[in-house]
């Protein structure tokens, strides 16, 4: 998040935001909403320098979004729909969805 960078994180945080307060008023106990990290993608199998082609989990690349990582101090990671990981600018928030990871507590589902 360099000074001569504006990082316009406010498209992804409002979308993943609204689904939060959503979730919660149709009474789930959500614990945390956020985008994906890239630790988290490559424990489900993705690289930096293949992506996720070769993940057993295809659902991952189905659809381009933002990944909730720096690349530097002016873009973001972002994970194409063709399974390949690549940085995405500043000043492009509407190239790519929002995909959120919504954690709840096991208890919820007994």
């Amino acid at each position: 998040r360099g000074e001569n960078c504006i990082f316009n994180e406010y498209v992804a945080d409002y979308y993943v935001n609204n689904y939060f307060t959503y979730l919660m008023n149709q009474g789930a106990n959500v614990i945390e909403a956020r985008l994906i990290t890239i630790d988290e993608l490559e424990n489900l199998g993705c690289t930096i320098s293949d992506g996720c082609k070769n993940s057993a989990h295809k659902w991952l690349y189905s659809t381009t979004y933002w990944v909730g990582t720096y690349y530097d101090e002016c873009s973001m990671w972002a994970l194409n729909a063709n399974g390949t990981l690549y940085d995405l600018y500043h000043d492009t928030p509407f190239d790519a969805g929002v995909r959120p990871v919504i954690e709840m507590s096991l208890s919820e589902f007994k």
